[in-house]
């Protein structure tokens, strides 16, 4: 979803990070545009994935999915079931509508001014129950529960304002990467509603002060201010910091042997974060002035060369006039799915987002898969 479908507010979907960084919002909003624009997401397949088993659930079309994709959305409707049955089971329900699917609500202000929203995956309405589903497609190892999920929280008081006759709301996340695992849910009552509207609000209320105070954690990672933040900067960095202190003096790879195993887990879990900050810190000493560095005990030296070939008529005078030989020159030919991606684009009118996964299919027979250097993933 785009900013402009949030008004440019707090949601649903990050209100976790608020909710832990009450500063967090007084800081982007400070930054200037250029700063932000330095926050890029990794690209993510998985992610990518997940928006489109989203938007079929949404609309119930599944024809882009590719079969895993399928497979996987076809686990969500199990376990969402599962979810529902045993809602429907618990508090003997027979009369049960579905709500409107990606519904945003928000919440507003005495003069109806919006101050947040959020956007319900499913919901379903029973009388006085009613049940929010939320997917979570990956495997969510960072997920923070149903049992004190801001997001699901938010959720649940959003759906009250708009149906105050709920006297219960059950809210629980549909994980289909754990179809057969036990079910993650949470019931809210009248009085926890109304208890959770007010430390909404209390968030909401700390947001929007100048001297709102900011705290340093995990939801660092999904904030688009932390490479021009101190605290995420001393969060980041801190292991690394400990290994010099243990260690000054000694090569690199024996301060790494300082490191005590979590911190390895968490110097590889955040490496993207640390690699952004130290972007955005670059890029900030290069906006210096000459005079600015030399206080700083620094200088700009010259840039490394960037060569804009004409490949074709190179190619042609190297392989007719010089005579070197052509097999030898295709091997030094850059031949990479993501430009023939945009190639096929351009010349057959692929849509983008499949173009990838059309070149590799129109050339599948004109190549073989290895399996690259091992890489550190989370295990399942």
């Amino acid at each position: 979803m785009s900013d402009d479908i949030r008004g440019g507010l707090p949601s649903a979907s990050a209100f976790e990070i608020l909710a832990e960084c009450y500063g967090q919002q007084q800081l982007v909003k400070r930054l200037p545009p250029e700063a932000l624009a330095l926050h890029k997401e990794e690209p993510d397949p998985l992610r990518d994935s997940g928006s489109r088993i989203h938007k079929s659930r949404e609309t119930g079309n599944t024809l882009e999915l590719d079969p895993q994709e399928f497979a996987l959305y076809q686990s969500g409707l199990n376990y969402e079931q599962r979810i529902v049955e045993k809602w429907k089971s618990v508090f003997s329900l027979t009369d049960v509508k579905e709500g409107p699917r990606e519904l945003r609500l928000w919440i507003h202000d005495s003069a109806l001014n919006p101050l947040c929203s959020g956007q319900l995956d499913v919901h379903y309405i029973s009388g006085k129950r009613a049940l929010i589903c939320d997917w979570k497609t990956a495997f969510c190892s960072n997920l923070v529960g149903a049992k004190g999920n801001w997001q699901l929280r938010l959720q649940a008081v959003l759906l009250k304002i708009e149906h105050p006759e709920l006297e219960e709301i059950r809210v629980a996340f549909a994980k289909p990467m754990y179809e057969d695992s036990e079910l993650d849910y949470c019931d809210y009552n009248e009085t926890d509603l109304k208890y959770s509207l007010d430390s909404i609000l209390y968030v909401l209320w700390w947001s929007t002060q100048p001297d709102a105070p900011r705290r340093a954690g995990k939801h660092c990672l999904h904030c688009p201010a932390k490479a021009r933040c101190i605290e995420a900067l001393s969060f980041f960095m801190l292991p690394s910091a400990m290994a010099i202190g243990v260690t000054r003096g000694e090569k690199p790879e024996q301060a790494a042997e300082a490191v005590s195993d979590d911190d390895l887990y968490r110097v590889w879990e955040v490496r993207n974060t640390i690699k952004e900050i130290g972007d955005a810190c670059v890029a900030r000493l290069k906006s210096k002035t000459d005079e600015e560095l030399a206080a700083m005990g620094l200088r700009k030296g010259k840039g490394r060369d960037i060569l804009d070939w004409d490949i074709e008529a190179a190619f042609k005078f190297l392989r007719d006039e010089k005579l070197w030989p052509e097999a030898e020159l295709f091997k030094t030919m850059e031949f990479g799915i993501g430009k023939l991606g945009a190639l096929a684009t351009k010349q057959i009118g692929v849509d983008e987002k499949y173009a990838s996964k059309e070149v590799k299919s129109l050339l599948e027979k004109f190549y073989t898969v290895k399996e690259g250097e091992k890489i550190i993933r989370r295990l399942r």
